[in-house]
């Protein structure tokens, strides 16, 4: 018995959809993957990677008190990948974010009359 053929078109078909599957958490696990699944319907300008460690110490907060930030991602080990995504919220403002695993996020900080996109983490006194 000769062994059967597959049409060309199903084949295709089924090769795209593992391409896309990988393709797809690839994209999620880069900072700018990370801050477009966390903010989905948000204008990200900026994506740096991070951990969940270094989002739980950024510092800020009451004096004396735990970091505005301290709690984050309570579920995740502070190994676990995350990012600090900028997001443009109108002429020369931005509000920066935290996003980490499963897609959530944390609102962190807000800039007012910035001209340039800020990167990386928001700096907070």
């Amino acid at each position: 018995m000769a062994p059967r053929r597959i049409p060309a078109l199903v084949l295709t078909a089924a090769l795209c959809s593992l391409a896309a599957c990988s393709g797809s958490h690839a994209a999620t696990s880069s900072p700018t993957g990370m801050c477009k699944a966390a903010l989905p319907h948000k204008k990200i300008t900026s994506a740096t990677a991070t951990t969940v460690g270094a989002v739980r110490t950024l510092g800020g907060g009451p004096a004396g008190g735990s970091s505005i930030t301290s709690d984050a991602f309570h579920d995740a080990p502070a190994s676990a990948a995350a990012a600090w995504c900028w997001v443009s919220t109108g002429a020369d403002q931005w509000t920066a974010y935290a996003a980490g695993p499963g897609q959530k996020s944390v609102e962190v900080a807000s800039y007012d009359g910035v001209s340039v996109a800020p990167t990386g983490a928001p700096a907070i006194k």
